[in-house]
């Protein structure tokens, strides 16, 4: 009788010693997904300043940027592809965006707002969306792969 009254009560202590350690899981999951969470959102910050902080230390780019607010700019060569790696440079942007809004990295509302300055961009620049257009079709990226340039292309 008391090897079994004894074996109970190690059976309890064990089954609570499980349920401390889910919860502690629990808690350690919660922490990585928080963690995980600010720094998608402190990556797409990032990516945005440095693309302003390359338009304020590089006055070349500042004039492309300049020349692509008209949708037919005549570029030099050199221009053209300055004009194609930045169209790139956005695409990767884009998707980095739209998959960690779609991995629950990012929140609705800093997804909403990367699509609004996006398309703010997308009508101050369309220049560089004739070259965006290009580089989907370029690597064939069919309509419908990304919802965020999806929308993008076609409120412009």
């Amino acid at each position: 009788m008391e090897l079994d009254k004894l074996n109970k009560w190690l059976t309890l202590i064990a089954n609570l010693g499980v349920l401390i350690g889910v919860f502690f899981l629990v808690l350690e999951i919660r922490q990585s997904n928080s963690i995980a969470n600010r720094e998608a959102a402190s990556e797409i910050s990032n990516a945005g300043s440095e693309l302003n902080f390359r338009v304020i230390e590089n006055q070349e780019f500042a004039m492309l940027r300049s020349k692509l607010r008209d949708a037919d700019a005549d570029l030099s060569p050199m221009e053209e592809e300055q004009a194609l790696s930045w169209a790139l440079t956005q695409l990767n942007y884009y998707i980095l965006v739209s998959n960690s809004y779609e991995n629950g990295l990012i929140t609705e509302f800093i997804y909403e707002l990367q699509q609004k300055s996006a398309l703010r961009m997308a009508r101050r620049y369309p220049g560089m969306f004739n070259f965006l257009s290009e580089v989907l079709d370029d690597i064939g990226m069919p309509p419908g792969s990304n919802s965020f340039v999806d929308r993008l292309l076609e409120d412009r």
